[in-house]
Formats: C-alpha cells, structure tokens, sequence
C-alpha cells in the first residue's frame, strides 16, 4: 500500500534525524515531514523563531546530506492598478523531502 510505505519512509526519516543529528534539524525535518514543502524560508524562520539565515544553512547542510531536495520554478506575478495590467517573473524556491532519494540515502550509509 502506497500510503503505509509513505508512513515507513516518513518514520524511517525522522528516526534517522533523531538518531543522527542535532535538535536544529531534527525541527526543520519535522517541519518538512509536516507540511510537505517549503517555498517561503523567512517565513518558516519567524514561526519557529529561527534566523532566516540559519534556516538556509541547515537546509544547504540536508541538501548535501541528500536528505532534502530543492525545486526552482519561474513563477509570473500580475499586478493590477487603475490602468495597466503588470507582469513580472519571480523565481520561488520549494523545499522539500523527496522520500525515494532519502530512505535510498540512508540505505546506503
């Protein structure tokens, strides 16, 4: 069943994280386990009262790790005032755990 192994890979993570790892991670892996991705680090960084550039360090540190992955897309913002409609392109990051590669990862180790 698909959602049984999503709960293995999902426990198998955070027990890693626990076992392995310091109580900064261990948040920023339950937080990704949570809620699935992340696009917005400042905004994580106030939630869990963490500094904006902590939060990117540790993150960087997963990614090496090969326990989280990174998505970059081109997102198109229209804003609109009284006369013109106006575009422009933002490049959002998402962060998350992309659990084939992670549970592949720690098999590995």
């Amino acid at each position: 069943h698909m959602s049984d192994q999503t709960a293995l890979a999902e426990a198998l993570i955070a027990t890693v994280a626990r076992a392995f790892y310091d109580d900064g991670v261990i948040i920023v892996i339950d937080f990704l386990l949570r809620e699935k991705y992340l696009r917005d680090v400042k905004g994580m960084g106030q939630c869990l009262s963490l500094s904006t550039k902590w939060l990117r360090k540790t993150l960087e540190f997963l990614r090496k790790e090969h326990l989280v992955s990174l998505e970059e897309c081109e997102m198109e913002i229209e804003t609109k005032d009284s006369k013109r409609t106006y575009r422009r392109k933002k490049k959002a990051k998402f962060w998350y755990i992309d659990y084939h590669r992670a549970v592949h990862t720690i098999r590995l180790r």
